[in-house]
């Protein structure tokens, strides 16, 4: 009985194992190929455009183990109006797109841009893209690609076509310029304590360099002009850079300068009055008038320039400037860039030769603004938030006078008042002329002004 027993379930054992050994399949390899549409680097477009004949996909493929395909290059069938890339197989599960590109020889014709990159808005789906291969079907990925012609590599996030960028960190250097800002050209270096481990030429555009770095160890990020003149410094950790960063380029901004252009007609008569108030030291370069190293504050006055026009430079303490003051029958500044800059600027009154767009929307501690006779050519900014108890807007008999419209008087009542009743400005002065119209609501919120809160409130010949 016993050994009828043990002989039954050797023989279940045995017919168990065969089961058991039949039933694990290993997984087949499925079916993958890729579509490619040719994108154009206008976001807002799409057009189809001819491949050459004997162009290639160049791919690079990864999963949660590492790399799978490293620059594989597959074959382009044109079907219909289209393209596909030869099939080949992949196991299932899921991958992702570290590199495609579209090359005839050795030449790179096409690439995806990548994540971050000046160009990844302009596709759907940016590198890396992640797709998934299922069992019993051919998966069929659709790609979107644009071409290098007239363009960088890194506009696409690659340090050169055919090299994967390790670690990307975005830089951009910019300069004051034409009332902004502009890109400019520079230098980096990465410091390891007292070791130059890595220096970078950058262009006047946002520059991806690969970092060489270890991810986590702590380096100080110098980066110069083309001057050699160093304009930041930071230290740094790449991984606690690019979370900071979320995506965006790393800007840096060159020396603030402030830059007037004054005017002359060169008339003894009517010398030029230029006020610059507050602490600190800057530098001038300009008419000699002007020109040297120099303590805040600085009173200029029966300046007579050579006729024509002049242009200041100034460097230095620009921060603690407090007043710009400029006054002259005979001319005096036409243009200003670098007002961003002068953060704590309280008084501003450029004369009356002002004929420049004006952006004041970093100068919240503005207390008084004085647009005498301006020539404006378009409308200008007032900060959100202010200190103003004195506005002036004048162009009354300025042959260029621009016409104040209802909806830019309402702005700047609205603007005006919002920051008086909020900062409980008492005591202030508004003046405005001339205007197109005053809408009921401006009316009434210049009545608040005028009988709450003591403004006095002058329209030229329009009475409240």
């Amino acid at each position: 009985m016993n050994k009828f027993f043990y002989y039954a379930l050797s023989l279940f054992t045995v017919l168990l194992l065969q089961c058991t050994t039949e039933e694990v399949v290993v997984p087949a390899n499925q079916k993958v190929q890729f579509s490619v549409s040719v994108s154009s680097s206008d976001p807002g477009g799409r057009v189809s455009q001819a491949l050459p004949e004997g162009a290639s996909v160049k791919i690079s493929i990864t999963n949660n183990a590492g790399p799978v395909l490293t620059n594989e290059q597959i074959n382009l069938l044109k079907v219909g109006d289209g393209y596909i890339t030869e099939p080949f197989e992949l196991k299932a599960g899921a991958y992702a797109v570290s590199d495609f590109m579209i090359v005839k020889g050795t030449e790179v014709l096409y690439a995806t841009p990548k994540q971050g990159s000046p160009l990844a808005s302009s596709v759907s789906n940016p590198l890396p893209f992640s797709f998934v291969v299922t069992a019993n079907g051919v998966s069929n990925i659709g790609m979107q690609v644009i071409s290098v012609n007239a363009k960088a590599p890194e506009d696409f996030g690659y340090v050169s076509f055919g090299v994967d960028i390790v670690q990307p960190l975005q830089i951009a250097v910019f300069a004051p310029g034409n009332g902004s800002t502009k890109l400019i050209a520079g230098r980096a270096e990465i410091v390891d304590g007292s070791k130059i481990v890595q220096t970078v030429a950058l262009e006047a555009k946002i520059n991806t360099i690969s970092f060489a770095g270890d991810a986590d160890r702590t380096y100080t990020l110098n980066v110069y002009d083309v001057d050699g003149n160093k304009i930041f410094t930071r230290t740094f950790t790449y991984n606690s850079l690019i979370e900071e960063l979320d995506g965006a380029p790393l800007k840096v901004m060159a020396t603030p300068v402030l830059r007037f252009k004054f005017v002359d007609h060169g008339t003894s008569e009517t010398p030029l009055r230029f006020t610059l108030e507050g602490e600190g030291e800057v530098v001038i370069e300009g008419p000699a008038e002007f020109a040297g190293r120099r303590q805040l504050p600085l009173h200029f006055t029966d300046v007579v320039l050579t006729e024509g026009y002049h242009e200041v430079t100034i460097t230095g303490d620009i921060d603690k400037i407090t007043t710009i003051e400029s006054f002259s029958y005979n001319g005096g500044i036409e243009t200003v860039e670098g007002l961003q800059y002068v953060t704590s600027l309280q008084r501003f009154s450029p004369g009356g030769y002002f004929n420049d767009d004006l952006d004041l929307s970093y100068n919240t501690q503005l207390s008084d603004l004085d647009l005498f006779w301006v020539r404006l050519p378009n409308w200008f900014t007032l900060p959100e938030n202010h200190q103003i108890r004195s506005f002036s807007l004048e162009a009354f008999g300025n042959p260029d006078a621009h016409l104040i419209t209802r909806e830019e008087f309402d702005i700047i009542v609205n603007n005006i008042h919002h920051n008086a009743i909020e900062k409980n400005i008492t005591g202030g002065r508004f003046y405005a002329s001339p205007i197109e119209e005053i809408s009921t609501s401006a009316h009434n919120k210049l009545i608040e002004l005028r009988d709450t809160y003591g403004w006095n409130i002058d329209m030229d010949g329009y009475y409240l």
